[in-house]
């Protein structure tokens, strides 16, 4: 029986030896990230940098996969991200859209870590050869703490323009047509947005040849128009559209009457209206002589 007793102690002491242990090397990795913390916040890379790789590395023998351990990966990202070292980052990226979700909903300090190295990801979004996979980090990680994101809509469009700029038409409208399918579940008096993202999904139809489907979104973003009565510089643009594919398909006098509309939606003095009807005049003067050119074919 004492042997039994004797035992039980011992594994008593034992135990909360380890917890202490433990407890003393939380307070120490702590301190470690407090201290990389205080250095980032400076913006003192290179000293946030050793510190974070030190709780990282003082964790991994102990809780490698814990929250503290998540948050020093997701800061050291960070650091590498802000100074375009894009590839040194990659592991630590990869660590954390790998952790269990509950991990991440569960500790909120953690859910902002992630957040800030997402927007971190956005300062490389016109670096020539990171720009197109940064946007698409920041997207990953931003459908990793919620996949109602508040800024979900801003990805899409940012990936979708960054496209765009590289004549990928195809998957410019993938990405623009990810954000028109969240906000058309808006509230009509919360479509300004829409009506933005309509107008530019006709105009990357048009520029991919698709004419029919830029008809079509242009007339639906004219509707969207009248509906939550926003965006009425925009109809303008939408008429414009409309004469353009329909004079590229020989239809004159319809390309004629939209860019008249188009024309008669410019009212204001502003430099921008200015030079939107500058610019349908010379598409209408295009017009006219390609109707001229088509008769003499005749």
């Amino acid at each position: 029986m004492k042997k039994i007793i004797a035992s039980t102690l011992l594994a008593i002491a034992f135990s909360s030896s380890h917890n202490i242990a433990l407890a003393s090397g939380n307070r120490e990795a702590d301190m470690l990230l407090k201290n990389a913390f205080s250095a980032e916040i400076s913006q003192d890379y290179e000293s946030a940098e050793k510190e974070y790789i030190a709780v990282i590395r003082d964790l991994q023998k102990r809780k490698p996969g814990g929250v503290t351990a998540l948050r020093a990966q997701a800061r050291l990202a960070r650091v590498y991200i802000l100074q375009g070292k894009f590839d040194k980052a990659e592991v630590y990226f990869k660590s954390l859209i790998s952790a269990p979700p509950n991990i991440v909903k569960e500790d909120p300090e953690l859910m902002v870590d992630l957040d800030d190295l997402s927007d971190a990801y956005l300062k490389l979004q016109n670096n020539n050869h990171y720009g197109y996979e940064s946007l698409k980090r920041s997207l990953v990680l931003r459908r990793s703490i919620n996949h109602n994101h508040p800024h979900l809509c801003e990805s899409y469009r940012q990936l979708s323009q960054f496209c765009m700029r590289c004549s990928n038409y195809k998957e410019s409208i993938f990405w623009i047509l990810k954000t028109i399918e969240i906000e058309a579940k808006l509230p009509p008096t919360k479509q300004a947005n829409l009506v933005v993202d309509k107008a530019f999904l006709a105009g990357l139809y048009y520029y991919n040849n698709q004419f029919e489907e830029a008809l079509k979104t242009a007339d639906d973003t004219l509707a969207n128009i009248k509906t939550c009565a926003c965006s009425k510089q925009m109809a303008g643009q939408m008429h414009m559209l409309k004469g353009r594919v329909n004079s590229s398909q020989k239809k004159f006098d319809q390309a004629d009457k939209e860019f008249k509309l188009a024309l008669d939606e410019q009212t204001g003095n502003s430099q921008t209206e200015q030079f939107a009807a500058q610019m349908i005049k010379v598409y209408r003067q295009k017009n006219e002589e390609l109707r001229k050119k088509s008769r003499s074919r005749h």
